[in-house]
């Protein structure tokens, strides 16, 4: 709905872009460019405008949707992928990172819940607890580093390589949530979770969430 030049200087300059995806929700680009640098730092933040509702007598404006990614073509780009974990060779599979959590039997311990694949098609190349966030796919004229700020402790996160192109999941297909029971629920309590929040994400009014994304191209 709109594209435009916050800052402009001879070391820094921002660019907005502002829109509406299909369920309504809201979201901001901003593009941090800098003199002299390759790399392009984006803030993506997603927003629910509506209103929250709960203690105050209005109808909660909650969103719920399925996934939400970022895409970025990359021309020529080969058969392999670079990842914390080494080189990996795609002959025709769709790459994965997937990075999700999930309590075990000690609930004091939450790093040990963390746990991530690196798949090529069905099959796990790379497994671990947690993720550094970090992917390279190389073009036929150049390719690019993809980061994501805080990407195993925003779980659920993922990235995919298919068909010459990298999509980061800020919101992955696969996930869900927040599981909550209630403003004072425990992992014990009784108190339902909403079940739209244990197939899909839920949104609440009010909610802003940014996520930040570094793409660097060589």
């Amino acid at each position: 709905t709109a594209t435009y030049i916050q800052e402009v200087s001879t070391v820094r300059t921002v660019i907005v872009q502002k829109g509406t995806l299909s369920n309504n929700l809201s979201y901001v680009l901003r593009y941090y460019f800098h003199s002299g640098r390759r790399d392009v730092t984006v803030d993506f933040r997603l927003q629910n405008s509506g209103r929250y509702g709960l203690f105050y007598g209005a109808t909660a404006a909650n969103k719920y949707f399925d996934h939400c990614h970022l895409w970025l073509p990359v021309v020529g780009a080969g058969s392999q992928v670079v990842t914390p974990s080494g080189v990996q060779q795609l002959p025709g599979s769709r790459f994965e990172v997937n990075q999700t959590f999930q309590w075990g039997p000690n609930p004091t311990d939450a790093l040990a819940g963390f746990s991530y694949e690196e798949r090529a098609g069905s099959t796990i190349l790379s497994s671990g607890n947690r993720h550094a966030g970090g992917i390279n796919l190389a073009g036929s004229n150049g390719g690019v580093t993809v980061a994501v700020d805080r990407f195993w402790e925003n779980f659920p996160k993922a990235f995919r390589v298919t068909n010459n192109e990298i999509e980061v999941g800020l919101w992955p297909e696969w996930g869900n949530g927040p599981e909550y029971r209630g403003q004072y629920g425990t992992l014990t309590s009784t108190a339902p979770v909403d079940p739209l929040a244990l197939t899909n994400y839920r949104f609440e009014g009010g909610r802003w969430k940014t996520h930040r994304v570094k793409f660097a191209f060589h």
